[in-house]
């Protein structure tokens, strides 16, 4: 048994050449990362060196610097990814209420949070446009809806773009907000390039509050990310707030990293990402070509390969094994799609590996999917009250009628089935069980 296991697998897998397909974006080549010996960069909060939650002076300098690309009247530096910053924009606007209006499909991080903060959700599901495995959207007219019924609403929460870059009308929903003057929350964790992708991110399109992941997109170490503010009300105290969830000895490296990904973005991005696209365009026709779907019915974030993979004949497992004996390794993988992330530092080699795939995929007869009804569960506990219960873990086929007290099981991906405080039903069981999940957190 080897004393050092993960330097192991980390070494075998640099070695492997395998054609990286997910995150971070950097794929393991940014030359200014590469030219530094790090270890001799990794510092603390030395005299000159700034300290991030009470940043005055070369930290805010960078932040100013994030400022001015994204147009944001204030951009924070988080060391500990968008999850930080999720846990900060709940915290923001938790003065204004305990309810929060939710799309159901948000990540786990913002789950935690609510739980954390003691508020409460009124779900949006997404809507469908085509009969494919992706989830959906939030629309205005949902939030419009959701927000005459919910006047107290402290703030509209929403995930654009979602796992599968679908993005919503950020531009339509803040004007719904606008009109009850409630500020729009937007977890943009997977698009933080969007900014020089015309005009899509969301602070572009009026958010009050946006987070972006620069890790899973740009040329930024694991744990970076921002917090945008675009809304001068919600500015005091968000460094301070921010502190309350962060660790006190926030990675320099990682600060590093975000600072040279946004001199790289501001000067090379736009470029970079509209070459990128084109690519991906080429590659994604290629596999529609073998009757595979793609998200073309949603606006979408189009520098990341995302496939129906049933469309195609293939469930995600088998196709993700042929995509791995090929040598490329995908970012996710569901019983009905696969996700490819790409970045301008994919290697052209990684895209002629992945051009060939495609070309010599067999084709096949589309596999049917059948479509769930999604609806939530009856609510009988608060998310707080069932995330920090007692808790087993028991056999799905036995869970009917406990109440769930975790969030990780999901259908379509990032959709929950059921979540924390929820009672498993008949019909959720059973969506449970066709998706492969055999056991199930509940409420001791």
């Amino acid at each position: 048994m080897s004393d050092t296991p993960l330097y192991d697998f980390l070494k075998t897998y640099r070695a492997s050449e395998i054609s990286r397909f997910h995150m971070p974006g950097h794929k393991g080549a940014f030359p200014p990362l590469l030219q530094e010996d790090l270890c001799s960069l990794d510092i603390t909060e030395i005299q000159g060196a700034d300290s991030l939650f009470e940043c005055s002076g070369i930290l805010r300098e960078a932040e100013r610097n994030a400022e001015k690309l994204y147009h944001s009247v204030r951009t924070l530096y988080s060391a500990g990814g968008s999850t930080l910053c999720i846990q900060t924009m709940l915290s923001l606007v938790r003065p204004r209420g305990k309810k929060i209006i939710l799309a159901r499909n948000s990540h786990k991080a913002a789950i935690n949070a609510m739980a954390l903060l003691g508020l409460e959700p009124v779900w949006l599901h997404p809507q469908k446009l085509d009969d494919s495995v992706f989830p959906g959207i939030i629309t205005p007219k949902q939030v419009r809806n959701a927000l005459q019924r919910h006047p107290d609403a402290a703030a509209v929460y929403l995930t654009s773009p979602d796992y599968f870059g679908i993005l919503c009308d950020i531009r339509g929903i803040k004007a719904e907000c606008e009109h009850l003057g409630v500020p729009l929350l937007v977890d943009n964790a997977h698009g933080a390039h969007l900014c020089v992708c015309d005009g899509k991110h969301p602070i572009r399109q009026g958010a009050d509050l946006c987070c972006d992941s620069a890790h899973k997109t740009l040329p930024a170490l694991t744990g970076a990310a921002l917090l945008h503010i675009n809304n001068p009300e919600l500015l005091a105290g968000a460094k301070e707030t921010m502190s309350l969830f962060g660790s006190t000895s926030p990675s320099y490296l990682i600060m590093l990293s975000t600072e040279l990904a946004i001199r790289w973005l501001s000067t090379e991005g736009k470029t970079a990402f509209e070459q990128l696209r084109n690519r991906v365009s080429r590659i994604e026709d290629l596999f529609v070509q073998r009757g595979f779907a793609t998200p073309s019915a949603y606006l979408r974030d189009d520098t990341r390969i995302v496939l129906d993979t049933l469309h195609g004949g293939y469930y995600g497992e088998e196709f993700a094994v042929r995509l791995r004996n090929a040598g490329m390794e995908p970012e996710f993988i569901s019983q009905g799609a696969v996700v490819l992330l790409t970045s301008p530092f994919n290697r052209e080699e990684d895209f002629h590996k992945l051009e060939a795939f495609a070309a010599c995929l067999p084709k096949r007869q589309p596999i049917f999917n059948p479509v769930a009804d999604f609806s939530a569960p009856v609510q009988v506990m608060s998310i707080r009250q069932a995330v920090l219960s007692s808790y087993e873990l028991i056999p799905l086929e036995q869970a009917e009628g406990r109440t769930c007290a975790d969030a990780r099981i999901s259908c379509p991906p990032g959709v929950p089935v059921v979540m924390p405080g929820e009672v498993i039903d008949k019909k959720s069981k059973n969506i449970l069980k066709m998706y492969g999940i055999n056991n199930i957190k509940v409420v001791k």
